[in-house]
Order: structure tokens, then sequence, then C-alpha cells
């Protein structure tokens, strides 16, 4: 009797023919129909009818408020890309991480976007795995959020390709032209970006292709080059919307590579990279108005420089500081050291330590600001932090002598130098062997006056190889012997002289 009940609910209808395909005869329906429709009379308030939950518009949703189609009237929304992705993962569904993995990639927040791309492989869709075993193998490959490994990059790309993912495909490629973790193969690279686009699936994969092989002819990655074929695959890729390859054409007409020499095409065709977005478009366009004669116009070529910057490219630093020296020695445009300022604090936050150092020197030298020792000392700080190791002397010559604001301390000023000669600064060498063979600061200390000398003099600074020959010549801190004393003598002029 219970068996046949439970037929019934499960077949979701009262019917009779329902009923009776679900195995019962008349006579057995019409004994049971008052017991379930008691069951359900008791059952109707204590229960709802749930919704049934539609992965995959849900999934679709999410992908549109992550990247923004603006064709169906969805605009990027990374908090409600969020709560859908998290509903995802409340039902059982593990491609939830997979959502929150772009969102934190598109932060930059590598670290949390690998976990959960790796969260993401307890799923079971396939696209979805397929492009999570993408984006594991490209942060293996690029080092984001994980130490770079090449092998497992290969490894994760391969698995992404076996589930019918073309971006792992075009990923692999490029591991073949440039030799990432393999021998470099131009025509095996070429393959697979062939096999990318006449598999027709993914257009920024088809799109990339196009312009990767464009790029593997340009610059010989394996191949012969052919600057024929790279306009030709450069064209094909710009047709499909990549700015990158307006801009690798736009350098082609600039250095007159299988085309003549043509800048008005050139800036025609960056100008078409820069509609797309192209940062790389934007920065060979301000790198042209900035240093060719009869294009010279500096404050356009700023004006792109800045929309790189806007655009977060990876010479957004790099652009940022020199927007921020021509404003401080005013070249093309009025002299304004607030703008200078604040150009080299925009490229030092980018990552620029140059940009750090010429704060620094700026407040040291009293150049277009007050002069403030401490200030000084703060920006130098950043810039060594960033790995200036110039900067890092500076800090040390400071506490040496003490400035006004800063007090003379020997120990900051040991502690400074060391770190600018760990930076593999020879300058910085040099001053410890000094502040030990004079005693000003520190106790005399011939011994580790010469271990200081012999290293910066081993990585080939001359005034270090001729303070260790003295060294030796006397028998000050080590054995006298004149002959190593000649030989460093020797070494330190022919390093002069080159």
């Amino acid at each position: 009797m219970k068996k046949k009940v439970l037929l019934v609910l499960l077949c979701g209808s009262l019917s009779m023919s329902v009923l009776t395909a679900c195995g019962g005869g008349q006579e057995t329906v019409t004994e049971e129909i008052a017991t379930v429709e008691e069951m359900a009379e008791e059952k109707v308030e204590e229960s709802t009818v749930e919704e049934v939950y539609d992965y995959a518009s849900q999934m679709e949703l999410a992908k549109q408020y992550l990247d923004g189609e603006k064709e169906d009237g969805v605009a990027t929304d990374y908090v409600k890309a969020s709560e859908l992705a998290q509903e995802m993962i409340a039902r059982g569904y593990a491609e939830g991480y997979y959502i929150e993995a772009e969102i934190a990639n598109n932060e930059n927040n590598y670290e949390k976007a690998f976990e959960n791309y790796n969260k993401a492989l307890d799923g079971t869709d396939e696209d979805i795995l397929g492009q999570a075993m993408n984006m594991i193998g490209f942060y293996y490959m690029q080092g984001f959020g994980v130490e770079q490994d090449y092998a497992k990059a290969i490894e994760w790309h391969e698995k992404g390709i076996e589930k019918g993912n073309d971006s792992a495909l075009c990923n692999l490629a490029y591991h073949y032209q440039h030799g990432y973790g393999v021998e470099q193969d131009g025509a095996k690279a070429i393959e697979y970006y062939e096999r990318v686009i006449a598999n027709g699936k993914d257009e920024g994969a088809i799109e990339t292709s196009y312009n990767n092989i464009g790029w593997g002819y340009d610059q010989g990655l394996g191949v012969e080059v052919d600057y024929a074929k790279a306009i030709e695959y450069y064209q094909k890729a710009g047709e499909l919307g990549s700015g990158l390859a307006y801009s690798n054409m736009g350098n082609l007409y600039r250095d007159g590579k299988g085309v003549e020499v043509d800048y008005a095409k050139a800036i025609e065709l960056y100008e078409r990279g820069a509609e797309l977005g192209e940062w790389k478009a934007y920065s060979n366009m301000g790198t042209l108005y900035l240093r060719e004669g009869e294009y010279l116009d500096v404050v356009k070529g700023l004006e792109y420089y800045e929309k790189v910057y806007e655009l977060g490219g990876s010479e957004a630093g790099e652009h940022a500081y020199s927007i921020g020296t021509y404003y401080e020695a005013g070249n093309g445009v009025e002299q304004d050291s607030a703008k200078a300022i604040e150009w080299y604090e925009k490229a030092g936050l980018a990552g620029n330590s140059q940009a750090y150092n010429s704060l620094g020197t700026m407040y040291y030298n009293g150049k277009g600001v007050e002069q403030d020792y401490v200030k000084a000392i703060e920006w130098f700080e950043k810039a060594a932090e960033l790995g200036d190791s110039i900067c890092s002397i500076m800090i040390g010559n400071m506490y040496y002598r003490g400035e006004e604001g800063v007090e003379q301390d020997s120990a900051k000023a040991i502690e400074w130098y060391e770190k600018g000669a760990e930076q593999g600064e020879t300058l910085g060498m040099r001053l410890l062997g000094d502040t030990y063979v004079l005693g000003e600061i520190v106790e005399q200390d011939f011994v580790k006056a010469a271990e200081w000398y012999e290293k910066g003099a081993e990585l080939g600074d001359a005034d270090c190889m001729e303070r260790i020959a003295l060294l030796y010549e006397n028998g000050r801190g080590v054995e006298q012997n004149e002959e190593k004393a000649a030989e460093w003598y020797a070494k330190a002029e022919e390093a002069s002289a080159e």
C-alpha cells in the first residue's frame, strides 16, 4: 500500500491516466484516492511548492553582472554577481566559486582568485571546469597568487584542453611560442593557434590567436620573420576587436618594417587601437608625439600617457613618472612642481621607485619645494622599499652626517649602507669599507673594511679594487700579499678604462 502511494506522489498528478501509467489498476487507484487526498490536506498548510532552481540561467546572469553585457542591458555589478555565486554555493553548486574567483581576479586579489578557481573544480559543469583549469594554468604561468611554475601551468592548460577549453589551447600555444617550460617551437605554436581559430568557439581566444600569430611573424618567435604575414594576421585580429593588434601594426608603420615609414598611418592605427581601449596604443601614440620632430606635441603626448595611467596598463608607473619629469623640468609644458609631485606620487603608488627617488631629491635639494630632509628620507625610504639601492645609500649618508631635522645615527647609517649593499649596490660596499677604515662613527676595523671592499671588487667596482689592493699591499685587515695587491691594481686599471 505504501509503495503505491509513493508512486502517486512521485508522479506529481492525481489524474486517472497518470495514475494508471504508474502501474496501479483503476481499482487500486480508487482505494488509494481517499488516502492520498487526506495526506495532501494534512500537508497543504505545512508545505509550499519550492520553485525549481535554474542553475544555467543564474550562472548566465552572474556572468553578465561580471562582464557587463550591455546588449542585454546589464551593467557590471560585482555585488550582484557575488550574491548569485553565493546562492549557487549554498545550493551545492561549486561553480559559484568560479564567479567569486573571476571577481577576485578582476580586483587583482590573486591569492583569493587562485583559491576559488581550485574550489570550482568540485563542480560538474564541463564548461566552468575547463575555464577554471585554464585560469589555474594561467596563474602558474604568470606567478599570480602562486609561485611561477611553467610545468604546472602546462599541466593545467592540458587539462583545460581536455574539457574543450580553447583559451587553454591558446595559452599552451603561447608556451611553445615563447619557450616557457618547453623547447621553443614556433611552428607548433601556430598550429595550436590555428586550431583555436578553426574551432570557432571562443571569440576572445580566436582574436588572441590571430594577434599572437602576427606577433610570432613580427618578432621571429620560432619562425622566420615575415612582416607581410604579421600585418595579415594583425588585420584579422583587429577586425575582431583587438586593439593590441592595431597597436602592433602601427609599430610596423612607425618603424618601417615590411612597409615604408608612415607616421600618419601609424597614428591612424594607434587611434583605432585606443578606441578599443588598448593602453599600449595610447602608450605608443604618446611616445610618438613626445619624440618625433614633425609630430612633436608634448601636451598631446602627456595626455596619452595619462590615459595609460587611467587604464592601469603595465607601463602606468613608468608613464606617470615621465609626466612628472616634464612638469618638474618645464619641458614643453609650464613648470609646475605641484603637478610634478602629484604625478611622482601616482607613479610611486604604481610601483615606480624612480618617482619616489625624484620626490626625495626634490625635498633634499629644495628644488621646487621647501627643503625638508625629513620628508626627503620618507620618500627615499619608499624608493628603497621598492628596491632602489641608491636611495638606501642616500639615507645612509644623511644619518652618517646628520642633517637638519635628522639626527646623526651611526647604527642607522650602517644599517642603510648594508641594505644598499644587499641590494647589489657596490657604492654601499665601498662606503661600508670606508666607514670601517675611517673609524669616525664606528670602531675602526680593517678586517670588516677588507670584506666589504672585496665584495665590491668582485662585482666589478674599480674603487673597491683599488682599496682592497691597498690593504693587501700594506697588510691591513688581510695578510700582506704584494702579488694580490698587484693583481687588484691591474684589475682596477682595466675596469676604469672600460
